[in-house]
């Protein structure tokens, strides 16, 4: 959410910590803070459409996947931060690396964002600890998100993926605007660990939890509603906000994120994160096998083991993204059937727990034709190798070509190695007017990959892992700031 507003100069009232009522604060909690009228709302300041707005777009962060349901770790920083800027999204708050301050700093650049201070807030009366001030705002946004799944701290996590809230500094040095907080719009939710700003310059103290509440929701894809008691309405009022809202909404950012005239924002934060407790990690599957290009037989055994916090529902084996044989129970283990395809085939193991996650793995194998050349001598024309006296063609897990398989950029002759649907191959860029070679198709206007087996082409996200200079065109995100000026609204 992003705030902005003046303030009347000389107009002072004195409340609760807690606006609107003296129950919704700590007894010991007050402050001075400066009186809200429609001279004193911010505007709101759009600059960048949104990540993958309409279909079908690429995913921007390699292995980064829009996030299943699930517990969101989100990072309160009121000690300081120094961020490092980024010519790419999104933002990564494990690293402390953000594309939002690349205009003001340049990218590779950083700036420190300063502990949070009180004496930056409006005017206080001296009676409220920075302490207190911290306290009362993490209780208020753990109140505010009781009902979804969500994890506040104030301590750095340790590992794994988080969101992280930063309390201080200003717009400034941050985007070079005049605003109280900032957050990508995230609309399908591609990043598990956005940074967001609330800046307490000017702000009451009520307005931190309330701030950062909005901004915190952009991040994770909702957009501003009309609704006034709800956190995602776009302007600060006297009254404090208290809760998502929920029905059909109008929705003032009609447009981005395609969310069209209404947004039920309860409903669409329980899509994303869920209830507490609610498991959102799809199964970990691993194929151990066949290997990446190995030559298999009709009946060899296809062994997958599947970890996951909730019980397993199916298992399912696909070849060419037919389903063949599914299981309900361990072991995992399937046999290639007599009736499989030959040539190069691509397996697949997908498994679902009983919470709806799924998740699968692949691998592409060579199961032959019988038109095998012998390799007595172990020799084979180019393009060929010999593997068990027979020449079969080579796979395209040996070598860095186009359409071979790979784990980073390097391994591949392009120097692009492009994910799809939990596959790696070694590809390049293409869009409308830079066409793929004989045999591979364009996804998603972004990476060539080769096309499907089965004739009927591929669809769907498409990502090229750490693309260098050049590799393809970046990707923006919808960014909301308050400004000061006539109207102070939350973006």
């Amino acid at each position: 959410m992003s705030l902005r507003f003046s303030l009347l100069a000389g107009t002072l009232l004195a409340v609760a910590l807690g606006l609107p009522t003296q129950a919704d604060a700590a007894p010991s909690l007050s402050a001075t803070e400066p009186a809200l009228s429609e001279a004193s709302d911010r505007q709101l300041l759009s600059v960048l459409p949104p990540l993958c707005d309409g279909a079908p777009c690429w995913n921007p962060g390699g292995d980064l996947q829009p996030q299943a349901v699930g517990l969101r770790r989100v990072y309160l920083n009121f000690e300081g931060v120094t961020l490092t800027a980024s010519n790419s999204q999104p933002d990564d708050a494990t690293t402390n690396t953000t594309w939002m301050i690349t205009e003001v700093v340049g990218a590779g650049n950083t700036v420190t964002i300063p502990p949070f201070d009180r004496f930056d807030l409006g005017a206080q009366n001296g009676a409220t600890s920075r302490q207190e001030i911290i306290d009362y705002t993490v209780q208020k946004l753990r109140e505010y998100h009781a009902p979804y799944n969500f994890e506040f701290t104030t301590t750095r996590p340790s590992s794994g993926t988080y969101h992280m809230v930063v309390f201080g500094g200003t717009c400034g040095s941050v985007v070079g605007q005049n605003c109280a907080g900032i957050a990508p719009l995230d609309c399908n939710d591609f990043s598990p660990s956005n940074i967001v700003f609330a800046f307490p310059s000017g702000l009451r103290a009520v307005d931190l939890a309330t701030t950062a509440t909005q901004e915190l929701a952009h991040a994770i894809g909702l957009s501003h509603t009309l609704d006034t008691s709800d956190f995602m309405y776009p302007f600060i009022q006297s009254a404090l906000p208290t809760r998502y809202g929920e029905g059909a909404i109008p929705n003032e950012d009609q447009g981005p994120c395609g969310n069209g005239s209404y947004q039920d924002s309860h409903e669409k934060l329980l899509s994303i994160v869920g209830v507490p407790g609610q498991d959102g990690t799809p199964p970990a599957v691993v194929i151990t096998s066949p290997a990446n290009g190995e030559v298999v037989s009709l009946g060899d055994s296809v062994i997958s083991t599947i970890d996951d916090a909730s019980p397993i529902v199916k298992v399912e084996l696909s070849l060419n993204n037919a389903v063949v044989e599914t299981l309900t129970s361990p072991p995992y283990t399937f046999q290639i059937p007599n009736t499989a395809p030959q040539g190069q085939v691509r397996v697949e193991v997908r498994a679902t727990d009983d919470q709806g996650n799924e998740a699968g793995n692949r691998v592409t194998v060579y199961i032959g034709t019988g038109n095998e050349e012998p390799c007595n001598d172990g020799q084979c024309a180019d393009g060929f190798e010999c593997i068990e006296m027979l020449c079969y063609p080579d796979s395209p897990a040996s070598s860095g070509a186009l359409g071979a398989f790979c784990e980073e950029n390097d391994t591949c002759d392009s120097g692009v190695c492009a994910e799809f649907d939990a596959e790696k191959r070694c590809s390049q860029a293409c869009d409308l007017e830079t066409t793929c070679p004989d045999g591979f198709e364009c996804l998603g206007d972004t990476a060539c990959w080769p096309k499907d087996d089965g004739g009927g082409g591929s669809s769907g996200l498409c990502s090229i892992a750490k693309p260098g200079p050049g590799a393809m065109s970046s990707i923006a995100f919808l960014f909301f700031a308050l400004v000061f000026g006539r109207r102070r609204r939350r973006s």
